[in-house]
Parts: C-alpha cells; sequence; structure tokens
C-alpha cells in the first residue's frame, strides 16, 4: 500500500513541477538577475569627472584679465549602479561674481557646488581655490602709425603719406590701454618704383585682450626714388677715333653727376666712358669732354670741360675706330 502511494505522490509532484515550466523557469532567472543587480550594484566603485567653471554675473564695465583654468577634475565614489546614472555633460560647478570689484578676488571650490546624486561622495577634486584678477574696462581713441622708413626699398622714400581714419578706438583692461601711446599696423610692403601707393593694413593689437574698432585702416602715399650728387675726380681721359699720332695737354678730368641712388653706388667712370672724339681732329685744337653714363643719370659738370690736342697728321692717315689713349 504504501509503495503504491509513494509512486502515486511521484506523479502528482513531477506533474506540479513541468506544469508551466517556462514561466517558472523564466521567474526563477528574473530572480537571479535582480540578486545579482542589487548585490553587484551596491557594491562601491570610482570614477572621473571634468566639470567645467562656469563664472556668472560679472558687474557691467568688468573684466577678467589673468587666465584661468577651465575645469574641475573630480573623483568620485559611489555605488557602481548610481555612479552610472551621472550625466557628465550637464554637470557645471557655478561661480556668482556679482559681488566682485576690481582688484584680486579667490572662490573656493567644494563638493556642494556638484549637483551629485545621494550616496555618492568626492575622493578628490582639483583646483580647490580658483583666484580672478578683476580690472576696469576702459576706452581711448589711440592715433595708428606704420612703419614707412622700414616698408620702403632701399634708393626710395616716401614723399607724401596718411592714414584713414588716423585713429581708432582702443578697449580693454586700464592698466593696459592707460600704458599705450599709439597702434601700430602690421607690416607695409611697398614696390620699388616711384608713384602713388594704397594698402590696406590690419592693425596690430597691443594684447589678446584689447579690441579695436576699427582693426584695419588704410595707407596711401607717394614714394620716389632717391637722387645724388656725386663727385668722380681724376677720372682717366679716354679717346675715340684716335689719329696715329697726338698728345693730349691734360689726361684727366673731375665729372659731377646727379642721378638714383641705386645707381650712384655701382657706377664707376674710367677712359671708357669720359673722351673726347678726336674723329677728322688735326692741328691744335680743344676736344670737348664728354660722358657716357646710364640711363636716368644727369651729366652736371666735366672739368674742364674742353682739353687741348695737338695731332700730327700723316698723309693718307685714316683713323682708328678705337685705340688706347697714348
Amino acid at each position: 500500500m504504501i509503495p503504491k502511494l509513494a509512486k502515486l505522490d511521484g506523479r502528482a509532484l513531477w506533474r506540479t513541477i513541468s506544469h508551466n515550466w517556462m514561466l517558472k523557469l523564466a521567474s526563477i532567472a528574473f530572480a537571479v538577475g535582480l540578486w545579482g543587480f542589487v548585490n553587484l550594484g551596491a557594491r562601491e566603485a570610482e570614477m572621473s569627472l571634468f566639470v567645467p567653471l562656469e563664472l556668472r554675473n560679472l558687474p557691467p564695465g568688468l573684466m577678467i584679465t589673468n587666465p584661468l583654468t577651465e575645469t574641475a577634475s573630480a573623483r568620485l565614489r559611489g555605488p557602481r549602479t548610481i555612479l552610472g546614472t551621472i550625466d557628465e555633460g550637464r554637470q557645471r560647478i557655478p561661480l556668482d561674481l556679482s559681488n566682485v570689484g576690481p582688484g584680486s578676488t579667490s572662490f573656493r571650490i567644494d563638493a556642494e557646488l556638484l549637483n551629485l546624486p545621494r550616496g555618492v561622495s568626492v575622493t578628490r577634486l582639483s583646483p580647490v581655490q580658483v583666484t580672478l584678477d578683476v580690472e576696469r574696462v576702459v576706452e581711448r581713441m589711440l592715433p595708428v602709425v606704420t612703419n614707412l622708413a622700414g616698408a620702403v626699398p632701399a634708393g626710395f622714400r616716401v614723399v607724401e603719406s596718411e592714414i584713414r581714419p588716423p585713429s581708432v578706438s582702443a578697449s580693454g583692461p586700464s592698466s593696459v590701454i592707460g600704458a599705450l601711446r599709439n597702434i601700430p599696423t602690421g607690416p607695409l610692403h611697398l614696390a620699388a618704383t616711384s608713384g602713388n601707393f594704397e594698402q590696406s593694413i590690419v592693425l596690430e593689437r597691443p594684447a589678446d585682450l584689447v579690441r579695436l574698432s576699427p582693426d584695419r585702416v588704410v595707407v596711401r602715399g607717394r614714394v620716389e626714388e632717391i637722387l645724388t650728387t656725386q663727385d668722380f675726380r681724376d677720372v682717366q681721359i679716354g679717346v675715340h677715333n684716335p689719329p696715329e699720332q697726338y698728345r693730349l695737354r691734360q689726361r684727366s678730368a673731375d665729372v659731377t653727376l646727379r642721378g638714383p641712388q641705386r645707381l650712384m653706388k655701382q657706377l664707376h667712370l674710367s677712359s671708357q666712358n669720359v673722351f673726347v672724339d678726336l674723329l677728322g681732329a688735326a692741328g691744335q685744337h680743344a676736344a670737348r669732354v664728354q660722358a657716357e653714363v646710364p640711363e636716368g643719370v644727369q651729366v652736371i659738370e666735366i672739368r674742364p670741360a674742353e682739353v687741348r690736342v695737338d695731332v700730327s697728321a700723316s698723309p693718307g692717315h685714316k683713323p682708328r675706330k678705337e685705340a688706347p689713349q697714348r
């Protein structure tokens, strides 16, 4: 009797277990997962957080002049599940500047400024303090200057110039603006040629915190070549078309030239370009001293203007085209 009852009870138990077995298996899996989530999620963990500093309510007419760190780094500790809910992009550390004035002001950075969920603590925060240098904003009209001398090529000069506008508005920290005397332009580049020029030039900012209005000007003017006068002394006199026999009473001359500085610096006079022409000359006579010079150079004076020449003509003599002086 007893074995029969046991057999019946075993069948009933199996039917009970196998009834809706998929639902029962899912329930068991859910329970195991929930247990793991609760127990593992409750474990302590750490994470790093970088939070921007947000400056608020700076009074009008003031500005911050010292460089500042833009973010604070925080090391957080708390349950892993709670740390996972923190949105780093929504975190800010606000600093209220409504009561600051000119001078140096310090703000302490502490964990209370962070918007963290309950159960999360801050184990490390850097920096723990920020210092602000605050100055008044001032505005002045300052003249514009440009380095024309450095922009002109060698041998040229600026004879007329103007800057439009001649002055600009500069605004910024009072300590910087108060020390300024003028606003320089950027580099000006002029061609090596005479004539008018006009260029639009960006102004150079004296400091990063200084604002200029306008920030560029027009520089216009006129460039001309520098002319110089130079004496060449004791230049040997050459002879063009010399006869077979002749004699110069004076062998050298002084020559005064005027021309562009760039040409005069390179010019050298010799018997090749200071000469007398004896083509068809005969007997004693005065020959005019001539000078061949580059285009653009002017002969101001030759001393002496003439030299005495003795020519002994030979029968059937034909003048040679060129020969060295005797």
